[in-house]
């Protein structure tokens, strides 16, 4: 059994912002440079960077095993998940899904977990590290 985020998108959101799209690019560079792992677009695909652009996010590490893709696309209104399998880059997944929950993406998003645990606290952290402010609107359902 892994570790889940899940998460459900706006479907009246069409892309995302540049304002959105800079702050997730500076979570993956901040994620890459505090955690010393290389980020991909995705467990099948480990030489390409992660896709960043104005209706995807794709993103797993180099060199995980166990942990799931995190992927949205804007054009499925779904609901989705990412089993981190509390990796490293579970903080990058939920500092990602703060920023989008931030700025209107998501209709709500939570995790295996709770607001006091370790990997929500994480998450805050690379947030923070990013130059990228929590306030309560980023919160995850408890």
């Amino acid at each position: 059994m892994g570790y889940t985020n899940y998460f459900h998108i706006k479907p009246c959101k069409n892309e995302f912002s540049p304002s959105v799209i800079g702050k997730v690019k500076k979570i993956l560079s901040t994620y890459e440079t505090t955690y010393e792992e290389r980020l991909v677009t995705g467990y099948c695909n480990r030489d390409e960077k992660p896709t960043v652009t104005k209706d995807c996010i794709m993103f797993n590490v180099n060199s995980d095993d166990t942990g799931e893709d995190f992927y949205l696309d804007l054009h499925d209104d779904m609901g989705y998940f990412c089993k981190t399998c509390r990796e490293n880059y579970d903080a990058a997944v939920k500092a990602v899904l703060m920023v989008l929950q931030s700025a209107g993406y998501l209709i709500k998003w939570s995790f295996d977990g709770g607001l006091e645990d370790d990997e929500y606290k994480a998450g805050i952290a690379l947030l923070t590290k990013a130059g990228i402010k929590y306030n309560d609107r980023m919160k995850a359902e408890d």
